[in-house]
This record gives C-alpha cells, sequence and structure tokens, in this order.
C-alpha cells in the first residue's frame, strides 16, 4: 500500500484489536477516492479456531469452531463497523453484516458451546451500540 494512502485516510484501528480492522480501513480509503484492488483467487491460510465439517440437511457445511471471545469481537466489530460506514457504503456494510449473521447462525447451530458463542455474540453487540471498542475487559 502507498505510504500517501496513511496520510489521506490514516492507520489501521487498533482499537477494533481483531477483527473487521482491515474491512473498516478499506471503506475509509473507499470513501475518499482510493482504489482498492480485489484478487479473487488469493487465499489466506489461517485458522481462527478448530472447524470441521459437518453434514446438515444432506449438505457438507464448513464450520470455523472459533471461541466465544472471537465471537465477542467479530460481532461487536462488525456492527461498529457497520453502523459507522452505512451511509457511505451501504452494499458493503449490508454484505458485511450478513456474512456475520450466516458465520454465527452457522456456529449457533452446528457447534459445541452455544450458549457461550451467543452470550459472547450478544455482549459484543451490546459493546458495539456503547461504543465500547479496545481489548475485551474480560481478556484484559
Amino acid at each position: 500500500m502507498p505510504l500517501a494512502v496513511f496520510d489521506d485516510v490514516g492507520l489501521f484501528r487498533a482499537d477494533l484489536f481483531i477483527d473487521y480492522v482491515d474491512y473498516e480501513h478499506c471503506l475509509r480509503m473507499f470513501t475518499k477516492g482510493w482504489q482498492i484492488a480485489y484478487a479473487e483467487a488469493a487465499e489466506l491460510d489461517h485458522m481462527p479456531g478448530n472447524g470441521t465439517s459437518v453434514q446438515f440437511l444432506g449438505r457438507t457445511i464448513h464450520t470455523v469452531g472459533a471461541a466465544p471471545l472471537r465471537h465477542y469481537y467479530e460481532t461487536r466489530n462488525c456492527l461498529w463497523v457497520v453502523t459507522h460506514h452505512f451511509r457511505s457504503s451501504p452494499e458493503m456494510t449490508t454484505r458485511l453484516l450478513l456474512r456475520m449473521v450466516y458465520t454465527h447462525l452457522r456456529a449457533l447451530l452446528l457447534e459445541p458451546d452455544r450458549r457461550a458463542k451467543l452470550t459472547a455474540g450478544l455482549q459484543g453487540a451490546f459493546d458495539a451500540l456503547r461504543g465500547r471498542l479496545g481489548v475485551c475487559r474480560d481478556e484484559a
């Protein structure tokens, strides 16, 4: 990324901490008129959890297997990004929101620790609405 991007748009938001940091920065870039390249065939091989493949209604569905704390951050940060960037990027923020809902529904239907993941996601939603960012106080 050219250094001029950071001069114009600013740095990545450290208070988002773990999830949606890149999306939020790209939305600010987009709003300022920067072009963002999308490499459709690119893959990032990382493991945010212990995912598995599950048969559900005759289909194979891949789960992420993320810890409840990760559900907290994903929910909180996604909702914060959507509320702060919806007016400038309604299509992209709607896609982010739908992807987050799908990820959480999949986890709540097919993964263990459902109650803990639901509780963490709800706490993330409340913190997003309050504007509370940074490292989760349960983790600090």
